[in-house]
């Protein structure tokens, strides 16, 4: 995305870029729950450029702050025990979508292994943090039953499961077999068939929460605007 948008050189996307003046501005109390970050994860790198000075800025205003992440152990280990005092505040929302590191690694390079993900959501649940996680994409349907299982005693309020997004570009060599088999894997396990049996089987437990491209198959309503079912 930061290549579509010529926000970066081609190739240079893993270099993270610090805005000071976004790092230094006032933040105030916003009203509503506040989602940080918005357009980027948090290494370790930037959350000592920035990150938790920003992160700061808004809890010491009264923000509500969701912490949206794929996440890595040390910096959610770090946000645990410097921001203790504002467990109240925060909810963690780790984007957690596949069980399988080659699956992962092939949709989302760069970012840790399931096993590293757990972990994290493992320690902020332990630590006394509200947490929550979102399967969207649901990248591996066969296994999204032991993902709930194996996710579900470390969450306090919510597991989001959602469609691959059809109007997000996806970055397939329509020339590679490998990537389009891969897309079309995803996509045979988010068939309507395939999405109400999902459905059917979880729709009474209470942590599951659905994605609108799942209400639109399974007849739910939406909700009446974007960020309202959080």
């Amino acid at each position: 995305m930061a290549e579509r948008f010529r926000q970066v050189v081609p190739g240079a996307w893993t270099t993270p870029r610090i805005r000071q003046h976004d790092v230094a501005k006032k933040r105030g109390n916003i009203g509503v729950r506040v989602m940080f970050p918005s357009s980027h994860d948090l290494t370790l790198e930037n959350y000592d450029l920035g990150g938790r000075e920003i992160l700061l800025k808004l809890l010491e205003d009264g923000n509500k702050v969701l912490i949206v992440s794929k996440p890595y152990p040390e910096v959610v280990r770090r946000i645990c025990d410097e921001f203790a005092q504002y467990h109240h505040l925060i909810q963690f929302r780790f984007t957690i979508t596949a069980m399988d590191n080659a699956i992962l690694l092939f949709w989302e390079p760069g970012a840790p292994p399931y096993e590293e993900r757990k972990t994290a959501l493992a320690y902020a649940y332990t630590a006394g943090f509200e947490t929550s996680v979102s399967a969207e994409p649901m990248l591996d349907a066969s296994r999204i039953d032991e993902l709930i299982d194996d996710l579900s005693p470390f969450i306090t309020h919510s597991l989001w499961i959602g469609k691959l997004n059809p109007r997000i570009p996806v970055q397939i060599d329509p020339t590679n077999e490998a990537e389009t088999a891969e897309l079309a894997r995803v996509k045979a396990g988010q068939t309507d068939d395939s999405i109400r049996e999902i459905y059917l089987r979880h729709r009474n437990n209470a942590l599951i929460r659905w994605k609108g491209s799942i209400k639109d198959v399974v007849g739910l309503e939406r909700a009446p605007r974007p960020g309202m079912d959080i």
